[in-house]
């Protein structure tokens, strides 16, 4: 009976969902997302499960002054923080590399040719999901209350190129975190106006 009775109350339970994000910026940077908190008017909340992500774009540009052809490796690590209400963090970890091959220098210092590369690639990162223990910090007080979570990006660049060499790397990201709350709805009351 008791099995049943927990069944019944997870079926009826059910979801909303916010989203906010912060536009492609060059990193480092430091923002906030600011999303709807639950209205308990909906119901008795149950479970707030947060999901955050990071959209990077890289744009790598090295060219060879050397005679000969060589290699060149990029690596760029970083994260992302998201500040959570209770002293805790949503963290997404990067970690990127990439390689590639230039020509002996053409003669032009415009990183075009076969002696350079310049390249502007999005770079996928695993979004990282986390429950919250603090659900209470996620409880409006007054209609039309919001919770504010700071975020902030920071990224780290290396590039190995052949001794001469001109090379760089601009790096842009943009973030965003949706908040799902998870209740129980309130049930109607019959009889009233």
């Amino acid at each position: 009976m008791l099995l049943l009775s927990l069944l019944l109350l997870n079926a009826s339970a059910e979801t909303v969902t916010y989203c906010g994000s912060i536009p492609m910026k060059s990193t480092d940077w430091k923002s906030s997302i600011v999303l709807p908190k639950f209205d308990p008017e909906m119901g008795t909340l149950t479970g707030v499960d947060l999901k955050g992500g990071l959209n990077l774009t890289q744009n790598v540009f090295v060219e060879n002054m050397e005679n000969e052809s060589s290699n060149f490796s990029l690596s760029i690590s970083g994260l992302l923080v998201v500040s959570l209400p209770g002293s805790e963090n949503l963290t997404v970890n990067l970690n990127h590399s990439s390689e590639g091959n230039l020509s002996g220098y053409d003669g032009n210092m415009d990183y075009s040719g076969p002696s350079s590369v310049n390249t502007i690639e999005n770079i996928p990162v695993e979004p990282i999901q986390k429950s919250t223990a603090a659900i209470g910090e996620f409880i409006s007080n007054s209609p039309g209350e919001n919770v504010t979570l700071p975020t902030s990006v920071h990224i780290k660049s290396r590039i190995i190129a052949p001794g001469t060499s001109s090379s760089g790397v601009r790096i842009s990201a943009g973030a965003y975190v949706c908040i799902n709350y998870t209740y129980n709805p309130n049930t109607a009351k019959e009889g009233g106006s």
